[in-house]
């Protein structure tokens, strides 16, 4: 089988259980599906959403894998080496978001690419974790990847390693019933998160690392 059909139906196998991943999570947030369909244009946004995820997830993860594999991908990798790549990968993904998404709020010509996301403010669903532009998506969430696993020179699989990692933080930071545990700091939470999506200012950091406390940055007090 060519490498390219072989990778992208691996690609494709990804964003299957991705998608699995994130409409089982929702099953558990039955009461707060609700409360945003009882607001006004509620209904209409979670459809939104549940589109949304269908077009990034089912066509942004095949095309992430397949460049990360075909273009970036290395062989031959140590156990050491791997674990490495992981982590390195886990690090400057959660570096270049944390710029990337402090960008979009600071400078107004960026927004647009951001706004569909914070429709989703007072009730947050793990598919809101998904629910963003096609242009935020690649820009913010398939570009760190690829970059990531280049950089940090990672086989094929580091770096579904890595992304699945990244995928299943992604949810978690958006998942209500998350709210009730407590992270260290550098670490980004569905609490951190949640907070950002009310204040819009602060907690940019995500989605596994809490970049606004390991830089420094100013972040709102806990509520």
């Amino acid at each position: 089988m060519p490498i390219v059909v072989h990778t992208l139906i691996h690609g494709i196998i990804l964003g299957v259980l991705n998608l699995a991943g994130t409409f089982f999570l929702e099953s558990f947030c039955q009461d707060d599906i609700a409360r945003l369909k009882a607001k006004k244009g509620g209904a209409e946004l979670y459809r939104q959403a549940v589109v949304a995820n269908f077009v990034n997830i089912g066509l942004g993860v095949p095309i992430t894998h397949y460049l990360r594999v075909v273009y970036t991908s290395q062989a031959g990798l140590t156990l050491w080496e791997q674990v490495q790549s992981v982590i390195g990968i886990l690090v400057l993904e959660s570096l270049f978001y944390y710029f990337i998404h402090k960008a979009f709020h600071e400078y107004r010509s960026l927004y647009w690419m951001h706004s569909f996301h914070h429709k989703f403010n007072d009730v947050v669903l793990p598919s809101t974790a998904c629910a963003v532009s096609i242009a935020e998506f690649s820009i913010a969430y398939m570009l760190p990847i690829v970059a990531g696993s280049h950089i940090m020179k990672a086989d094929r699989i580091s770096g579904i390693i890595a992304s699945g990692i990244i995928g299943v933080s992604n949810l978690m930071i958006h998942s209500p019933f998350m709210t009730q545990f407590e992270f260290p700091d550098w670490l980004a939470s569905a609490s951190s998160h949640f907070r950002h999506h009310r204040k819009l200012t602060t907690d940019y950091g995500a989605p596994l690392l809490h970049f606004d406390s390991i830089l420094g940055a100013k972040s709102a007090a806990k509520e």
